[in-house]
């Protein structure tokens, strides 16, 4: 138990190219999953609860593969940064596209009635967030001890 929340809530320590990305698939698969059941039963504050797990786990284990090719873990923040301003500028493009107005009060009554008008947000931040797990699993390993501590195994 102890070595799970060590992995997946500490921003402490190196992690693997191949530990990152099962841990990332694993977690953002359990999210998804627990979420839906969450919505169906109607407790959207559990879905909500294992998506915030989600979101410090995915930069926690971001930082560690930073710590693992000796780059400091903040950069993790470039990463957010870069999905951040993907998914700003796709909403602005659904907005945009759909003549919507943001200070709408039944916006978000629109929205749900008609769900695929965000498929271009969610496909573009889906498609932002792989690249940069991506770039993240392709980081080169530091070889030996760094200042991050020990190299992982795996």
């Amino acid at each position: 138990m102890l070595r799970f929340v060590e992995l997946f809530l500490s921003f402490r320590g190196r992690v693997s190219p191949q530990v990152y990305l099962l841990a990332t698939v694993g977690i953002f698969s359990l999210t998804t999953v627990v979420s839906w059941l969450a919505y169906t039963v109607g407790a959207p504050i559990i879905a909500s609860l294992a998506q915030a797990i989600m979101n410090v786990s995915v930069l926690a284990l971001g930082a560690k593969r930073l710590h693992d090719a000796a780059r400091s873990g903040w950069w993790v923040v470039a990463g957010l940064a870069f999905i951040l301003l993907v998914a700003t500028i796709a909403m602005q493009h659904v907005v945009d596209r759909n003549g919507l107005d943001p200070a709408d009060p039944v916006l978000a009554q629109r929205l749900q009635a008609e769900p695929g008008m965000l498929m271009p947000f969610f496909t573009a931040t889906i498609i932002a967030s792989v690249m940069v797990t991506m770039v993240l699993a392709a980081l080169k390993r530091t070889p030996g001890d760094n200042r991050f501590g020990p190299p992982a195994p795996g």
